[in-house]
């Protein structure tokens, strides 16, 4: 008689793991994200006369990716929480929650399986620049590169990005797999070691440099349920009790060094609002500071240049030859001081701005009238008085990072000293930002706090 062998279990047929862990949180945002899609959209913005040619032209916005059917909602895709997480976790963790990848195709899947999520909520934007036009819940913010020579503003060179508002909040759902029970616990009880890692904040997106990207994980939001799969195909539950093993989280640079900076502008204070259009009447302001919800709306990419630019000024102090600004990274060509700081392209600087938040300002912006100048004959127009909308009273805190990403350590330290050396020029001298400078806006007084030693630069 012929001995039937017994049928096997169904996650050995269908080639399943057996074990799971669902793990669902919230990513909340801390300032403006931009995850980009890759469409650069010219038919959204509002039409402006071209300084050069006097034609009326549409600029070009940088759009978020979107993920429903209708276009209409944020999304964050899972390839951008993967990178994230795989950032925070120790090293020795890495391959086995999240997988390798390896040019001669021996690369292995990892134990964590992540899910893009839709925006849940969007935060406030009724005040911030082109939310009007956009009526979708985000806002465009604009950026002006810097002309090298002059140290201004560059003509027509201002361009746009949409971003997600801080206090939006993204559902993400994660699965941890395996075959063991025992395994399962272990994979998991790391992974929530990692989220609850990111309770404190951590960058994802573009700008990540100059404040932008910040998200947390609230713990309260993080749940999981631990589930086998039996010999029917059903899933079965198991406990549940997990201890997040927090020695699994890491931040993704072994040393950094922080600062962090109060600056204070006591009197008129704008970045321009190139959304606004000024009434035809002549009652209202002609120019008006950039708002998010009743504070001044201040981009960390207008810190981090006015930082580069007074780097590059000490520099030519010590008799150092500037920087090429078309220059290119290339690993047999080390970058000069300043590019290994502020960057360069095919390289991110080492000085960041890991958040950038607008503490004070006055509660009624301030109207500054003043005398529009001839600029042949520098004398004032008749009757042409010029109004802008201003704050007074602003307090913005930066929080600025050091990383070490293997540098040698004297060289790590000679940036370090430089980057001293540039804060206590600041802190004599103050910084100037925004709009009107050569008038007396923007004059900030700077205070640097004591510098401390973090485990990393997240």
């Amino acid at each position: 008689m012929t001995e039937v062998s017994p049928q096997p279990a169904a996650h050995v047929r269908l080639g399943l793991h057996p074990h799971r862990a669902r793990i669902t949180c919230d990513v909340v945002t801390l300032s403006p994200l931009h995850i980009g899609s890759g469409v650069f959209d010219d038919t959204v913005m509002p039409p402006h006369t071209d300084d050069t040619t006097g034609q009326m032209v549409r600029p070009a916005l940088a759009r978020c990716l979107r993920g429903d059917g209708d276009g209409d909602r944020f999304f964050l895709p899972g390839t951008a929480i993967k990178n994230l997480l795989r950032r925070h976790t120790a090293t020795g963790h890495c391959d086995e929650l999240y997988g390798t990848v390896k040019n001669d195709g021996s690369g292995a899947m990892g134990a964590v399986l992540c899910w893009g999520g839709l925006c849940a909520k969007t935060g406030p934007v009724e005040d911030a620049p082109y939310a009007a036009c956009l009526k979708n819940g985000g806002f465009a913010a604009a950026r002006t590169a810097i002309d090298d020579a002059t140290g201004a503003a560059a003509n027509n060179r201002l361009f746009f990005q949409e971003m997600v508002p801080p206090g939006s909040r993204f559902p993400i759902e994660l699965l941890v797999v395996a075959d063991t029970a025992e395994a399962l616990r272990t994979r998991t009880a790391r992974l929530l070691g990692v989220l609850k890692g990111l309770g404190d904040g951590a960058a994802i997106g573009k700008g990540q440099a100059d404040g932008q990207g910040r998200i947390a994980i609230p713990w309260d939001t993080v749940t999981w349920e631990v589930r086998r799969l039996d010999r029917t195909g059903a899933f079965a539950a198991m406990d549940d009790t997990i201890t997040p093993d927090e020695d699994a989280a890491a931040a993704p640079f072994a040393a950094a060094r922080t600062w962090t900076l109060d600056l204070t502008c006591e009197g008129p204070f704008m970045v321009v609002d190139s959304s606004y259009e000024a009434p035809g009447n002549g009652e209202g302001p002609q120019l008006r500071t950039q708002t998010l919800n009743g504070m001044p709306l201040v981009p960390g990419s207008s810190i981090m240049g006015a930082l580069h630019s007074r780097m590059e000024w000490i520099e030519a102090c010590n008799g150092h030859e500037p920087d090429d600004p078309d220059a290119v990274y290339s690993t047999e060509t080390a970058p000069a001081r300043v590019q290994r700081l502020c960057g360069m392209t095919g390289f991110r600087g080492l000085l960041q701005a890991r958040s950038v938040v607008v503490t004070a300002a006055s509660a009624l912006p301030w109207d500054v009238t003043s005398v529009k100048i001839d600029r042949f004959s520098g004398g004032p127009f008749d009757s042409g008085l010029f109004c802008s909308r201003t704050y007074t009273g602003t307090s913005i805190t930066v929080t600025l990072v050091l990383e070490n990403r293997g540098t040698d350590a004297a060289q790590y330290g000679e940036d370090a000293a430089f980057v001293e050396e540039v804060l206590a020029d600041l802190a004599d001298e103050g910084l100037m930002l925004g709009h009107g400078t050569n008038k007396g806006f923007g004059w900030f007084t700077v205070t640097v706090r004591e510098e401390k030693s973090s485990q990393g630069g997240s």
